[in-house]
């Protein structure tokens, strides 16, 4: 903005702190109102986003309520889990079953010949490792035909189709140690099984010499691959893995240790835990919801301060909604069961839900049917809530139409700054030109004073001289 820095030359007055304060002064209360109301709006939108976010958790939990199978767990009991465990899924049928594990699936492993250490060469060639009818072959060359080269080269082969090697050391039968590679099928059971066939660089791939000694030494020993057999209801079952999930339908067992000839009860029921979990969790984002609303919308009656959003008819149509939502009776559900406070859901003075544990335990357990119609029905209470909560808080709903208006407002509040910054250094020119043009007059006046001030004088003492 234009200013001048000294005083009125004709008339003595800071005219720029003058002009300053009457700017000052002029723009204060537009400055201070538009202040308050941007303060506002930007709590508004601070509180309708935190509203929103509480919203989206309430309707997450509203979404899990609408699936029937929230409604509809199993349970799978193992009489001992340390012989099998049991995971049941959706479509298992509840039943009993008696359940022998016979034995377990195992992998299938070589142990070559001894060797008295790891760093021993073993001669050079190609072995062959046939897996369940996928091969692979390693090429062992001098320099790299120690035992550990050869654990390194079978783990590195890039097109291994499935044996990992290791090497051990144990006991060589005269008071001394051995090393010994061991070869293991990377899956267990009979899908697992390999061969290892030689071409020994001596000329001879199935002697005790060179590279064939590796599999055909003395001490070469094989562990066979084993599939897992149990038997439900004394009916036998063979599989290639301790993990079987198409022996009853719904039920994956995982066998832990074979128990031949015990017989253990494996029990399938519904499970309502997961039922009354989602219910508890609607209802503790529900109260979140409330807490939300009560402390923006509260009143102080000791020091007249405000929440947020008191009074805001998004607020107060929200309330109603979700309050409509939830009481009085479901009508359109198919059951025995017609309201939350049939379930032991109840609203306090607050607005808040409680629940009556005892109460929702004997609804779930007496007449799950009932309790699954009330929530899941297109007519229930989480697709009536569901409808709410979208008209409220989805995409283009009410509370983005608020935070859409608010963002407008401060954007026009913006605006109107700037037009006040403008109108302000009108003023500011318009003042200084007008203080300015009195200065000169005010400066005019002086020197004319002045003037006649000295014309005065001098009469004066014309006439006093004429006079002695």
């Amino acid at each position: 903005m234009a200013s001048i820095s000294t005083s009125g030359v004709g008339s003595g007055i800071d005219i720029n702190g003058l002009v300053s304060q009457l700017v000052a002064a002029e723009r204060e209360p537009v400055e201070t109102r538009l202040n308050t109301r941007e303060t506002r709006f930007q709590a508004q939108l601070s509180g309708f986003g935190l509203l929103k976010s509480a919203l989206s958790d309430l309707s997450q939990a509203v979404d899990r309520l609408k699936l029937t199978s929230t409604f509809d767990g199993r349970a799978a009991v193992s009489g001992n889990e340390e012989v099998f465990t049991a995971k049941a899924s959706q479509n298992a049928a509840n039943g009993r079953f008696h359940v022998k594990v016979e034995r377990l699936a195992e992998s299938q492993k070589l142990f070559t010949e001894g060797y008295a250490t790891a760093g021993k060469a073993v001669g050079t060639g190609t072995l062959t490792i046939d897996v369940n009818g996928h091969s692979f072959d390693v090429t062992i060359k001098e320099g790299g035909s120690s035992l550990n080269a050869v654990r390194d080269a079978i783990n590195r082969a890039p097109d291994n189709t499935g044996v990992t090697a290791a090497i051990i050391n144990v006991d060589d039968g005269n008071g001394g140690t051995q090393s010994k590679l061991v070869l293991t099928a990377d899956q267990i059971g009979s899908d697992g099984q390999f061969t290892v066939t030689v071409d020994d660089d001596d000329g001879t791939d199935t002697d005790t010499g060179g590279l064939s000694r590796l599999i055909h030494g003395g001490n070469a020993t094989t562990l066979a691959a084993v599939d897992a057999q149990i038997s439900i209801d004394d009916q036998i079952l063979t599989r290639t893995s301790n993990t079987i999930s198409d022996a009853i339908e719904g039920i994956t067992l995982n066998l832990v240790a074979a128990k031949p000839g015990e017989s253990i009860d494996l029990t399938v029921s519904t499970d309502t835990q997961v039922a009354k979990n989602t219910i508890n969790d609607f209802v503790a984002k529900f109260n979140a919801v409330v807490d939300l609303i009560n402390s923006s919308t509260n009143y102080d009656v000791a020091t007249g301060e405000t929440g947020t959003l008191f009074g805001d008819p998004t607020i107060r149509g929200l309330e109603s909604s979700l309050r409509n939502a939830l009481g009085g009776r479901m009508t359109g559900s198919n059951g025995t069961l017609g309201s939350l406070t049939e379930l032991g859901i109840r609203t306090d003075q607050q607005g808040k839900l409680s629940i009556n544990a005892e109460t929702l335990d004997a609804a779930l357990a007496q007449d799950l049917d009932s309790v699954t119609s009330l929530f899941t029905s297109t007519a229930g209470v989480a697709y009536r809530a569901d409808s709410i909560l979208k008209s409220f808080a989805g995409t283009n709903g009410t509370i983005d139409s608020r935070i859409n208006g608010l963002n407008s407002g401060i954007e026009a509040i913006t605006e109107q700054r700037a037009n006040l910054d403008r109108r302000m250094q009108s003023t500011q020119s318009r003042l200084l030109a007008q203080f300015t043009a009195m200065d000169v007059l005010v400066s005019q006046l002086r020197t004319t004073g002045d003037f006649l001030t000295q014309q005065l004088e001098g009469l004066s003492a014309m006439i006093n001289g004429s006079n002695k």
